[in-house]
């Protein structure tokens, strides 16, 4: 997911979703790399939302991972994604 370019002191929230297509996604957990990084997952029926907020208090370009781990048809997943951008 990449920000672009963000006023320092500015909003980086953003919610993205997640649901399985063929079977349900159970168990989900979503950790940032770093403390700089917030993450907030809930719930809605079968569908995950998960809010993302970078730290724009922290000038420059940044890079930070995200993991996405969940259940699906009894196997473990994991998803590695990044936040982009630069203050």
């Amino acid at each position: 997911m990449n920000y672009g370019k963000l006023a320092k002191n500015s909003d980086s929230s953003i919610t993205i979703s997640m649901e399985g297509r063929s079977s349900k996604i159970s168990n989900l957990i979503v950790k940032a790399g770093c403390g700089c990084t917030t993450t907030v997952t809930s719930k809605v029926g079968d569908k995950y939302f998960i809010n993302l907020e970078y730290d724009t208090t922290r000038v420059g370009e940044f890079s930070k991972t995200v993991i996405f781990s969940f259940n699906q048809n009894s196997q473990l997943f994991r998803i590695t994604g990044k936040l982009q951008g630069k203050i």
